[in-house]
């Protein structure tokens, strides 16, 4: 019979491919998650139809339902709003549920 082409033969402890003159370090990786939550569900931003630079630029199906009926002027063709997250400046005030609006939650 002919001799197999293939063995389970394991190398001699004394053979160079097992041997090492330093010793192999195993490194272990962990990952450090933290989950999080806004801390308000709910805050109130100021919004408005009005372009300014700097601000941030919503289409006005992301915002609460019924919020359309406060820009009635918005061209159907560009229907966006505009907010630099706070209350001060000129618009809209429109209360923003963060686990209902995650678009502007992400971007706030």
């Amino acid at each position: 019979m002919k001799d197999p082409l293939i063995s389970n033969n394991q190398l001699p402890i004394t053979d160079p491919l097992t041997l090492s003159s330093t010793p192999v370090k195993t490194s272990q990786f962990t990952f450090n998650i933290l989950t999080f939550d806004h801390p308000e569900k709910t805050k109130q931003f100021t919004f408005s139809a009005l372009e300014n630079t700097g601000d941030y630029r919503f289409i006005i199906n992301k915002l609460p339902d019924g919020s359309e009926r406060h820009f009635t002027t918005l061209d159907p063709a560009s229907p966006f709003v505009y907010t630099n997250f706070d209350t001060t400046t000129r618009g809209i005030t429109i209360a923003i549920d963060f686990n209902r609006q995650a678009v502007i939650a992400r971007a706030w």
